[in-house]
């Protein structure tokens, strides 16, 4: 079971690592790496790492639009 901080906490925008890599169906050390990499923005809270949630989902956006760019442009080569 996942538990949530009590809307008013610090953390209420944040999951876990491991929540975070099911969402992203990777594993949890890809989302590290992404946090290593500044695509994703997280804090340390003791030995655990709190990924920002609206960070997650921005980055999810510009995965998406990067397909989606990939996308017509192939589509686009494809037609001339």
């Amino acid at each position: 079971m996942i538990t949530q901080p009590p809307n008013d906490s610090p953390l209420a925008g944040t999951i876990t690592v491991a929540v975070a890599a099911q969402l992203l169906k990777r594993d949890a050390r890809s989302v590290r790496r992404l946090i290593d990499d500044l695509e994703i923005k997280a804090y340390k809270i003791g030995s655990q790492w709190e990924v920002v949630r609206s960070s997650l989902i921005e980055y999810i956006e510009r995965q998406s639009n990067l397909a989606r760019s990939d996308r017509d442009s192939t589509s686009e080569a494809t037609r001339h």
